[in-house]
């Protein structure tokens, strides 16, 4: 099997040859868009090579939680965290989510003003050999319910979660969130080419109803759309905007 090479950012390098899932043109997205520069207490569920964790403590000062079940991941995303500059305000805890926040209940004030996931997707789907990798990929360990609930049990009363999801998964997604009083209050779809569908989507979600867009001329969210690549297959301006602060070649 070929060996995975590190992945390195301006600021910190992300080993990934112990983890089932490897740093993705997606993900590096989603990680440089959210906005954490305000957040004093995020929280990364499922946090694989640590990539999602470095770039929130990047882009903010609060402290960065991640919370990891494969032990492999956890070993290697914990190395790739103390060889960064953020080591101080990143964690990195080894287990389910369903434990961690069974930990957390009866607290007053929920703990994390950000919560960000890119969670587990495939439902009943073909799995392969690698038993790793389809923990990562395949939600039979953490459905959308279940992640819905610990969201709603760990999200502060005006924090937002983002979740990364394929755009396949979005109706199944937001119908599990409205069980548990989850509001969504922003949608962010990701193209390949700007002539391209779109193939993933990120969901902010609120505890409850948004207060702040229930004026009759109010949309219900905000809604956005970012490209990766141009028409001639170079980075977008979208794409480059974003991921300036990260990658090396831009």
């Amino acid at each position: 099997m070929k060996k995975s090479r590190p992945f390195q950012f301006k600021q910190f390098t992300i080993q990934q040859d112990a983890c089932a899932m490897k740093v993705t043109l997606d993900a590096c997205l989603f990680g440089a868009i959210i906005p954490t520069s305000q957040a004093t207490s995020i929280l990364d569920i499922g946090s694989g090579t640590g990539l999602l964790s470095l770039m929130s403590a990047q882009r903010s000062s609060g402290k960065v939680c991640g919370v990891e079940i494969d032990p492999a991941a956890v070993t290697q995303s914990r190395a790739n965290v103390k060889s960064s500059p953020f080591e101080a305000r990143t964690s990195i805890i080894h287990s389910d989510i369903q434990s961690f926040a069974a930990a957390h209940l009866g607290q007053s004030n929920p703990p994390f003003d950000c919560i960000i996931t890119n969670p587990p997707f495939f439902s009943d789907s073909l799995k392969g050999p690698d038993q790793a990798r389809n923990c990562a990929r395949h939600n039979d360990h953490l459905s959308f319910s279940d992640l819905c609930q610990v969201i709603a049990s760990l999200l502060a009363e005006r924090g937002v979660a983002w979740v990364l999801l394929p755009n396949t998964e979005e109706t199944a997604f937001i119908d599990q969130a409205k069980h548990y009083q989850l509001t969504l209050c922003h949608r962010i779809t990701f193209k390949v080419k700007p002539s391209s569908a779109f193939h993933r989507v990120v969901l902010g979600l609120k505890v409850g109803q948004n207060q702040e867009n229930t004026g009759a001329n109010q949309p219900p969210f905000t809604e956005e759309s970012l490209t990766i690549y141009d028409a001639n297959d170079q980075y977008s301006p979208d794409f480059r905007l974003h991921l300036k602060p990260f990658y090396l070649k831009l």
